[in-house]
């Protein structure tokens, strides 16, 4: 993840933030959200240096200054879409999300709100974003302007939106976000798309089991040319229900802070209800329906969550039926739903205690010993092991 090392050193990139301003106008897309990585984390210290400080804080610099840049980003951001200044739309779009993600970040550690104009400007940022959310989800949107208030979007949301303490809920960021991925006839949009669902359940975890159900409906969908997407929706799965028991997201944690201290001892932990009702849906439903795609997903989706939050006691539970599950795909008439399974199948083994890696052994070699009740497959006859 990204460092910026000591506080001090942070504070020095604040007090000369003007020159990360100025790469967020580059055309390159990575080097725009390191950028607004950079400045979410100094925005983050400084003001956490601020308050901790034995000196009065300066509201001054922070009700004026502060938000009046943030007041140029947006205007940069909201403006009508121009081909010769895109890019430095894009990276003020980008840079709004990551500043209002330090900043929240920090305020919700000092356990304090901010009153005056900073809270304005920040109000004003969820605003837009929703309604850049909403534009996105329209055709003719440009995919760089999709893209950056996806990825604006996410990083506001992944704090939590309370309802009656945010202008913007996370229902509302929620609706908007699953007309993007519905709509989005890109690639690269689908995707910001699909990783914002999982930033939203990620920071209200009440919003996982919608985001569940969705995603399981557009499952058997998928084209070919799209399965890749299979594969994204299972990060977006870990992220969402792994939350800070899952690899994806504690790489993508740069301040210096715990989540704890953000979120609350709770409230880092794993979504438990949204797991069952995920394996659930894949041990019951999915794995065992005649559509290939949905099977597929089955397969997918399971291996990128266990291999991502390999060390989530919520999966315990589930090791003996997702075993089972993934015995019948191995079967399956689709070469990769059987390839998948067969990966997934070996980190479960490996998660296993001792009594259950041996009912796996015995369980595969009756499967392919000869047992002629094994070897039955969904979508070639219509059936499914009991």
């Amino acid at each position: 993840g990204l460092s910026l090392g000591s506080q001090t050193l942070s504070l020095a990139f604040f007090e000369n933030r003007r020159l990360l301003l100025s790469r967020l106008d580059t055309h390159n897309f990575e080097v725009q959200l390191y950028t607004a990585q950079a400045m979410s984390v100094i925005y983050c210290v400084k003001l956490l240096s601020d308050v901790r400080s034995e000196c009065t804080v300066d509201s001054a610099f922070w009700n004026e200054q502060v938000a009046a840049q943030l007041t140029e980003l947006l205007a940069n951001a909201t403006a009508p879409v121009q081909t010769k200044l895109l890019d430095k739309q894009q990276g003020s779009i980008i840079a709004l999300g990551y500043i209002a993600h330090g900043l929240q970040a920090a305020l919700k550690a000092l356990k304090r709100t901010w009153a005056d104009t900073i809270e304005h400007a920040l109000t004003s940022i969820q605003t837009a974003t929703v309604e850049g959310l909403r534009m996105a989800g329209e055709s003719g949107t440009h995919p760089a302007i999709a893209t950056a208030w996806c990825s604006a979007a996410g990083e506001i949301c992944q704090l939590g939106l309370t309802a009656g303490t945010h202008p913007i809920s996370s229902a509302q960021f929620m609706t908007a976000s699953i007309a993007v991925v519905k709509s989005a006839g890109n690639p690269r949009v689908h995707e910001a798309a699909l990783t914002l669902l999982s930033d939203i359940a990620l920071g209200s975890p009440d919003m996982a089991l919608e985001l569940i159900e969705f995603l399981q409906s557009t499952a058997g969908s998928m084209t070919k040319k799209q399965l890749d997407m299979h594969f994204k929706t299972g990060e977006a799965l870990a992220r969402a229900l792994g939350r800070f028991q899952c690899t994806l997201v504690n790489m993508n944690w740069v301040f210096p802070l715990k989540p704890a201290e953000v979120f609350g001892d709770e409230a880092v932990g794993a979504n438990a209800a949204g797991i069952d009702k995920l394996f659930t849906a894949i041990t019951t439903k999915m794995s065992r329906s005649t559509n290939m795609q949905e099977r597929q997903a089955a397969a997918i989706w399971t291996l990128t969550v266990v291999q991502s939050c390999p060390g989530m006691d919520e999966l315990v539970p589930w090791l003996s039926k997702l075993h089972s599950c993934l015995c019948m795909l191995l079967s399956d008439r689709s070469e990769l739903t059987q390839e998948v399974a067969s990966r997934a199948l070996g980190l479960i083994y490996s998660l296993g205690d001792s009594s259950l890696k041996e009912e796996m052994v015995y369980s595969l070699i009756s499967l392919f010993g000869g047992n002629n009740g094994g070897s039955r497959r969904p979508g070639v006859d219509g059936s499914a092991m009991d």
